[in-house]
């Protein structure tokens, strides 16, 4: 066991038996996944608990959940376990409707449902996306309808968070009966904010609604005077002057019939006639199912704005700015939960805006590594947008000082794309080191591309540019000598914008920091995020770089992590060099 391991394990051991909600921050390495899964499983033959769900944000957090369970399964824990992929994942007819006239796997499902379900309850514990093809190439069903309801014999189901969080897609057979013998992790919880704001927001645009009209433009004369109907809502009722938002009080009930009778005129036009909708069709379809079906739920935790964004396009917005008491809703279905992540820093704010309680309990863990092999450097630059160009040139100064003080392979993490550019001229590759940048679309192999210099055994230094929050600031495994340094430039504010301002209003209404909730507490998860692909293991060694003057006022140290309470302040490049060198010959 880590130091802290014991304690995350009783806790959850805790929440298992008795039920309950429970927050833990629990450090890089600590091995939080082992520590959630164990006691869960254990409460199998202690209590009536009959089936775990692992929630994750990120496939990684799901490979990693599934490598845990089989490892416990090959040592004898008699269960089954699957891990459920994304529809467009694991789609055997990829383009087609899910219907029997235009998928063949669709067709005849229920026919051949039991004897692959026997079949597959039969021959394996252990189901991710290989083992479930194998059995619906074998029947030629739906892999992805089997694997749910394989999942009802299942006792670990590995998922995503919208199947139990999202009010439209979660799974209704396990969450709209008694789900009181079911526990739920979530892992990686500082993810779930943002990601139950998307659940429980939606986009109505015009240029969609218009794509889908001329899709339609050959149906019957009922369809389209409901199209013709929404249309002038569009035109007359959701116009503003300029290109802006302009938050509404509501929407009018003229308008939410128009946009509900067009919702049933698809359905019933689809229903009734051998006619298949393009994707920019579906797309609205299902946007619009969505808006009606939360606007029916929405309360003053939303707002509803319109916003213009060119002389062509208008949206309706429906936008979730708490999604607190939604997800407590979900967290209240089942006997207990344990939410968790290597950054819930401050637990306060964390257990607030994911629907905690004052009954609820909490742990945050310190870092169970020597903390002699991590140091923390300050160097104040002024970087609020205003002023980057103005310090750029001490910022190059102050990566170039953090780089060349030891051969090895740094990430440096910039505020944005834009930022990034103009540190490209200053740092290219040469004899001594292989730099890399990211890109704004970066598809699977080029993220792979990108890591895979960081596992190589290198000759010279790596030095990788990215954006703080984007793909490489978490999620990555980058153990012993494969990065040695990272260096974060700016304290990960989001850009200012209409939606976090509201989100800043809302909070600021209740008497509540708003800045904080909407700009300065997210941001500063994405540093820790960043900061935390360094040490993740007891033999890693590692120097960070945060550059921002605002890290030195007390405002943003109160943020630290205790691991980085033992900071050192360099104001210059010569004083960088003199801290690590020191750091490094200890």
């Amino acid at each position: 066991m880590r130091k802290g391991q014991k304690s995350f394990i009783t806790l959850t051991s805790e929440i298992m038996s008795l039920g309950g909600v429970a927050f833990i921050e629990a450090p890089t390495g600590i091995g939080k996944t082992i520590s959630a899964l164990y006691p869960s499983v254990k409460s199998f033959s202690e209590t009536s608990n009959d089936k775990i769900f692992y929630l994750t944000a990120k496939n990684t957090g799901k490979d990693a959940a599934y490598l845990a369970s089989s490892t416990l399964v090959k040592h004898g824990l008699d269960v089954g376990v699957i891990y459920i992929t994304a529809k467009e994942k694991i789609c055997a007819c990829p383009g087609a409707s899910c219907n029997p006239v235009e998928c063949p796997f669709a067709r005849g499902y229920y026919t051949k449902l039991k004897q692959a379900l026997s079949d597959a309850i039969k021959n394996k514990k252990l189901y991710n996306i290989n083992e479930i093809k194998k059995i619906t190439d074998k029947y030629k069903i739906c892999p992805f309808e089997f694997s749910l309801d394989l999942s009802l014999y299942m006792d670990i189901v590995i998922a995503d968070y919208n199947y139990f969080f999202d009010p439209i897609v979660h799974l209704e057979r396990y969450f709209e009966v008694d789900a009181s013998n079911y526990v739920v992790l979530v892992d990686e919880a500082h993810n779930l904010l943002d990601r139950a704001r998307e659940m429980y927001s939606e986009t109505l645009s015009y240029s969609l609604f218009k794509e889908c009209r001329n899709d339609y433009r050959f149906a019957s004369q009922t369809l389209k005077r409901a199209f013709t109907r929404v249309n002038k809502i569009f035109v007359h009722n959701l116009e503003v002057n300029e290109v802006t938002s302009k938050v509404i009080d509501d929407i009018e009930h003229e308008t939410y019939l128009a946009f509900n009778s067009l919702s049933n005129n698809i359905s019933n036009f689809l229903k009734e006639n051998d006619f298949h909708p393009n994707e920019a069709s579906i797309d609205f379809s299902r946007r619009l199912n969505r808006f009606l079906k939360l606007y029916e739920l929405h309360n003053e935790a939303d707002a509803i704005y319109i916003e213009k964004s060119d002389e062509d396009n208008i949206s309706l917005n429906l936008l979730c700015l708490d999604p607190s008491l939604r997800i407590r809703d979900s967290l209240n279905l089942v006997k207990g939960a344990v939410l968790y992540s290597a950054t819930l820093t401050p637990i306060d704010y964390y257990k607030n805006v994911l629907g905690g309680e004052v009954r609820d309990k909490d742990l945050l863990l310190p870092s169970p590594f020597p903390k002699e092999n991590f140091k923390l450097i300050l160097s104040p630059a002024a970087l609020k947008y205003k002023d980057r160009d103005k310090s750029l040139n001490q910022v190059i100064n102050y990566i170039k000082a953090f780089i060349n003080s030891k051969r090895g392979n740094y990430l440096i993490y910039a505020p944005s794309f834009e930022y990034l550019e103009k540190l490209r001229p200053y740092f290219v590759s040469d004899e001594k080191c292989k730099v890399i940048y990211q890109n704004k679309e970066m598809d699977d192999r080029e993220k792979n591309d990108f890591i895979s210099y960081f596992l190589k055994r290198n000759t010279k230094s790596v030095i990788g540019f990215s954006v703080v929050g984007g793909a490489f600031a978490e999620g990555i495994d980058l153990v012993a000598d494969s990065l040695i340094g990272v260096a974060v430039i700016g304290v990960g504010l989001g850009t200012i914008s209409f939606k976090r301002n509201l989100i800043k209003e809302y909070y600021d209404h209740k008497e509540i920091n708003g800045f904080s909730y909407a700009y300065k507490h997210p941001g500063m998860n994405k540093v820790s995020q960043a900061v935390g692909r360094l040490i993740r293991s007891e033999t890693d060694i590692g120097a960070a770089l945060l550059i921002d003057d605002r890290y030195l006022t007390n405002e943003y140290r109160r943020l630290f992590k205790n691991e980085w309470r033992d900071y050192e302040v360099a104001t210059n490049e010569d004083e960088i060099k003199q801290i690590l060198s020191k750091f490094y010959k200890h």
